[in-house]
């Protein structure tokens, strides 16, 4: 989960406003944005929206298989702790020409892990491009990047980045189709910053056993 820095220094966990839909879902539902940075959003049978962005940038003390391993252990305990029960996903067909091969290989690598994680579960995963997310999601097929956070804020969410806007998009498609679409995620207003949860790292720790 997206990690934040209050006014003491200490970390903290952001989790995305609470939100309520129509509770017609039986199982929770994890989006995912592939990336460097991942943006991730999850539906929960009580009604719930998660979401946050998780950065797999790499460090000079990684070798060439931390980003693959720090990203197959985050999912593994995503997709655990909130017992996830399907896997939703922009499938990225064509990268941008700059640095498109680094991108390809890396989205490539974190798709492959994707997959294997929901094999482990026998999660059902369902793939979706990113002209038909931007559709659902703005009405325009080639909304860009402010284009997303614009429509997430306007939702009620409070995305980091596109990422994680991303991810909200790719949860709303997959939702709709579930219910063939009956349900949207958010109403348009701001939610109540109480239902905005903080949760220091050390209690988070404590309480979880380890942050996911």
């Amino acid at each position: 989960m997206t990690l934040t820095t209050d006014k003491s220094g200490q970390d903290t966990q952001r989790l995305a406003p609470a939100r309520a839909f129509s509770p017609v879902l039986n199982r929770n539902i994890l989006a995912l944005d592939l990336a460097t940075r991942t943006g991730w959003a999850i539906a929960t049978r009580d009604g719930r929206i998660l979401s946050g962005c998780e950065s797999f940038v790499p460090r000079a003390s990684w070798d060439p298989g931390q980003r693959g391993l720090r990203f197959k252990a985050w999912l593994q305990e995503v997709v655990h702790h909130r017992d996830i029960h399907a896997i939703a996903y922009e499938v990225v067909i064509r990268h941008g020409p700059q640095n498109m091969a680094a991108a390809a290989h890396l989205y490539g690598l974190l798709e492959g892990l994707m997959w294997m994680a929901a094999s482990l579960r026998q999660l059902p995963v369902e793939g979706v491009q990113p002209t038909v997310v931007k559709k659902v999601w703005t009405g325009s097929g080639r909304a860009d990047k402010g284009a997303m956070v614009a429509e997430a804020k306007r939702r009620g969410f409070r995305p980091v980045d596109d990422n994680e806007a991303d991810a909200l998009a790719i949860l709303n498609w997959a939702l709709s189709q579930k219910t063939e679409g009956r349900v949207q995620l958010g109403d348009g207003t701001m939610p109540d910053p109480k239902n905005v949860k903080r949760i220091s790292r050390k209690h988070a720790t404590k309480a979880q056993g380890r942050l996911v």
